[in-house]
């Protein structure tokens, strides 16, 4: 690892999952609020942030899909990449309407029935943490209460979903200069919005840790296996682990594993009889696009659109 994450740091991430705003952060911890605020600053370079919400409830699903082309326009794609190995393909991740991916049957998708980040409590281990009993569960479709989007609530998580203490105003603004169709609206409203509409659905925050590329390639995995789901959850303890896209049998999985995490990783793989689909396949950095969604742009008549819009961003956004 070319750095390490200091007593402050970890001050600062116990508290940061469960946090809603720099300073319930620093009461959290028992940071002072300028030096939460500073290692905010600092973290933010070698962390990537999320601000993660139950999706399903908003009638959306992160999704995965490794193609042979463009990624098809169904897809709110976040993240295109062409991916290096024993096959060369693109992978495209992001965002789709929950009921036509529920419809899909293909593949090379994985649907997002669950979402794993890195899991920075138990830094800095290079071992898998050993499964548990609820682990062995499959992952199951989405049922029960959905909201109708509204494009209030979906133009500040928008800007929300990289920036979990980004005040939801600025948030607002940054699609308002996008979007001069969207309405100006009182922070006493935005706030309702967000308490009433977003608030009831948030899970915490996540993050993962980010190092230079040309130190470690980004890895992809597509395992296969009905204890695809148990490795996605217990390897999240691993050093260089940033995200996981888990299906019923099968899930995605995201790395920048140095040679001691990957061996752990390999290990545990063959432990649980898990397939790796096509070998280890490398992110090609000149050839990987981030995307931001705009969200509030893709709710027609409160449905979800057919095709998706976004803009390019210089860092990634989601997962």
């Amino acid at each position: 690892m070319p750095f390490e994450l200091s007593e402050e740091y970890l001050s600062f991430l116990a508290s940061y999952s469960t946090a809603e705003s720099i300073a319930q952060l620093s009461r959290g911890s028992g940071l002072p609020p300028h030096i939460a605020r500073r290692a905010y600053r600092e973290l933010s370079s070698i962390l990537q942030m999320r601000f993660l919400i139950d999706f399903p409830k908003l009638r959306i699903l992160p999704v995965a899909l490794l193609i042979d082309g463009h990624c098809p326009s169904w897809l709110g794609a976040t993240l295109i990449a062409s991916l290096e190995g024993p096959v060369r393909n693109t992978l495209c991740v992001g965002f789709a309407s929950l009921k036509r991916v529920l419809e899909l049957q293909d593949e090379h998708l994985i649907k997002g029935l669950e979402l794993n980040y890195w899991d920075f409590t138990s830094y800095p281990s290079s071992s898998p943490r050993e499964p548990r009993e609820e682990d062995y569960a499959l992952p199951t479709p989405p049922k029960g209460f959905y909201t109708r989007p509204d494009a209030v609530d979906l133009a500040v998580l928008s800007f929300k979903l990289d920036s979990p203490f980004e005040k939801i105003t600025e948030c607002y603004k940054k699609a308002l200069r996008l979007d001069e169709t969207l309405r100006e609206l009182s922070s006493s409203t935005l706030a309702y919005h967000f308490r009433k509409h977003l608030k009831p659905f948030w899970k915490g925050n996540r993050a993962y840790l980010v190092q230079p590329i040309v130190e470690n390639p980004v890895q992809v995995y597509i395992i296969e296996g009905w204890r695809s789901p148990v490795v996605a959850r217990t390897v999240t303890t691993l050093l260089g682990y940033w995200f996981s896209i888990v299906d019923e049998k099968k899930a995605l999985i995201v790395s920048q594993f140095t040679t001691r995490e990957k061996v752990a990783f390999y290990r545990f793989l063959r432990s649980m009889g898990v397939r790796v689909v096509f070998g280890e396949l490398i992110m090609v950095p000149e050839e990987t696009k981030y995307l931001r969604p705009l969200l509030w742009r893709n709710v027609k008549h409160a449905r979800w659109a057919s095709s998706f819009e976004s803009v390019e961003s210089e860092k990634p956004v989601f997962p």
